[in-house]
């Protein structure tokens, strides 16, 4: 097992945190008042404050003029980049007016509340603030996917027909569908010198052992390897004892049996090219079923 300090089983990790998606963003937000600030620094702080440890989360400045400019929000991974690019960010300067006639060309909304803005960015929505104005949320479309396959040796009858797929942003947009909430965080690296390979590293805050997840970030970055080709190749570089005939891993090709684990506080590995992503750590009665 990973034996830098102690680790909570599920039922501790839910019983211990357990403050809600409204609970969690009135902590963050650190604000009584539910309304949109039309002031754009105000609306950018907390944001990012709420979106912190969000690897795919995109924030974007253009000018509108010569004192002011429009801010634009967005998760990467869930939302069409390039209908977004070529309708209003592959520009140096844009026109207030000229944005709103290509919002009103959309399905779009005003962002009520925080709670209705942090939503629809989860599902996909792109934020758009212009000055002294509420921020919009513009459907742009979500990002198309590869076709993805159906799970070969994790197959059931009942429920879903989805499976990872060699593209790891593929499959942790697959994972966001799941859960459409702030607390699921993403950590971006890039390892082997050689493959240049990247991996994902998603965790639900204040589900999560913070002495597990140190762990586990810490063995990532100081990792030095030529390649990387797959998921089960790094599970066998950063477990303690590769060799025991105890798990301390598992993998899944599930996207709905990688959200529950989540939600039972384990770590998620998504590396790029492999179909199943790793799960950690792994508890007796986890490798039971």
């Amino acid at each position: 097992m990973f034996t830098k300090g102690p680790y909570r089983s599920s039922k501790q990790n839910q019983s211990a945190m357990k403050p809600n998606f409204e609970d969690y963003l009135k902590k963050k937000i650190q604000v009584d008042d539910p309304t949109i600030p039309k002031d754009q620094k105000s609306f950018q702080e907390i944001i990012k404050h709420v979106f912190e440890d969000v690897g795919d989360f995109q924030a974007r400045y253009i000018p509108v003029n010569e004192k002011d400019g429009m801010y634009v929000y967005y998760i990467s991974g869930i939302t069409d980049v390039e209908k977004l690019e070529e309708q209003l960010l592959l520009t140096d300067k844009v026109e207030v007016e000229e944005v709103k006639k290509n919002i009103e060309n959309n399905i779009y909304y005003r962002a009520q509340s925080w709670k209705s803005a942090i939503q629809g960015c989860l599902d996909g929505d792109t934020i758009i603030h212009l000055p002294e104005e509420t921020p919009f949320l513009v459907k742009y479309g979500k990002k198309e996917q590869r076709n993805v396959a159906e799970p070969t040796t994790q197959y059931q009858v009942f429920g879903p027909k989805v499976g990872f797929i060699e593209d790891s942003r593929t499959n942790i947009s697959l994972i966001r569908k799941l859960i459409k909430d702030p607390r699921l965080k993403l950590k971006e690296y890039t390892l082997g010198t050689l493959s240049q390979t990247h991996v994902g590293l998603l965790y639900l805050d204040e589900y999560v052992d913070p002495q597990l997840l140190e762990l586990v970030t810490s063995r990532l970055e100081s990792l030095t390897v030529e390649q990387l080709n797959d998921g089960g190749e790094l599970a066998k570089i950063i477990v303690d004892h590769p060799k025991s005939i105890f798990p301390q891993v598992y993998e899944t090709e599930r996207p709905d049996y990688t959200s529950i684990a989540l939600g039972q506080g384990k770590i998620v590995l998504i590396v790029d090219n492999s179909t199943f992503c790793v799960v950690l750590p792994a508890t007796y009665l986890t490798l039971l079923k």
